[in-house]
């Protein structure tokens, strides 16, 4: 007797196996995971501002990666997309916040993530993600392209009309100073630190200005990055130069102008 008390519970595997296959098994419908991901951006759109807002992008572009991915999941008909919608309107009136039937899904995404900061930055957030769909950029490359285009507020520019990207006004300067030659600059030191490999490319030398109106030579660089913002700031003076010559010349054509009237006039008086 004492044996058979000792003895294990034997158990009964088929009995096991219905009361593991009789727990319930929960099911989020679309809608509760448009809900849970907007709020779960929001909670990390609220740790990046808090921590390294101005330090580092790198989560700013990994929160943007993944609002272009909520709207990615609500694009089209289906009954999947439709619930999403569902569940950002539902996020959106819990945040109090309203939207016309024309605002798009992404202005709509950024706006629930960010909340109620100023407009101006939903609004390039917004531009830089639609311009990715407009681009089908996809999903793993969004913190790609944005980084590629020179950031948010380059991408942002970009859609104006007259905006210049640094690549267009790299390209812009460099066909002007082509044919251009202000002085031809030689000397032992300079022949003994040449890039013999670097013959036609341009350089950038760093001098100093002299009172006699003659440069001193103090360093050379063959340097992309030195060269392109040389470039930049060539573009801008070409560009200043061309303003005030339009300025004069509209400034001359108003003076020939008025001095025309005036003239007509004293002729009708006479």
């Amino acid at each position: 007797m004492t044996t058979l008390l000792n003895q294990p519970a034997v158990q009964n595997p088929s009995t096991q196996q219905v009361v593991l296959n009789n727990i319930p098994q929960t099911t989020v419908s679309a809608k509760q995971q448009s809900l849970n991901l907007l709020a779960k951006l929001s909670e990390e759109r609220q740790t990046w501002e808090s921590t390294v807002y101005r330090t580092s992008n790198e989560m700013l572009y990994s929160i943007l990666q993944s609002c272009y991915t909520a709207e990615f999941g609500m694009r089209g008909g289906d009954t999947e997309a439709n619930e999403r919608r569902e569940g950002l309107k539902a996020f959106a009136s819990k945040l109090g916040f309203t939207f016309k039937d024309s605002t798009p899904t992404m202005n709509r995404i950024v706006q629930c993530v960010f909340g109620a900061v100023k407009r101006s930055r939903i609004t390039t957030y917004s531009l830089v993600l639609r311009e990715a769909k407009k681009r089908n950029i996809a999903v793993s490359d969004i913190p790609k392209f944005i980084t590629e285009n020179g950031g948010l507020q380059e991408i942002r520019l970009s859609k104006s009309d007259k905006y210049v990207s640094p690549k267009q006004k790299v390209e812009k300067a460099s066909g002007t100073i082509a044919s251009k030659t202000l002085a031809t600059v030689s000397s032992q030191t300079l022949s003994q630190i040449v890039d013999v490999e670097k013959v036609g490319e341009l350089c950038v030398l760093l001098a100093t200005q002299n009172a006699d109106s003659t440069f001193t030579v103090k360093a050379v660089s063959y340097g992309k990055t030195a060269v392109n913002a040389t470039l930049v700031s060539v573009y801008g003076m070409s560009v200043s130069e061309i303003n005030e010559t339009a300025r004069q010349t509209e400034a001359a054509n108003d003076s020939t102008i008025t001095s025309d009237i005036v003239n007509q006039i004293v002729s009708t008086v006479v």
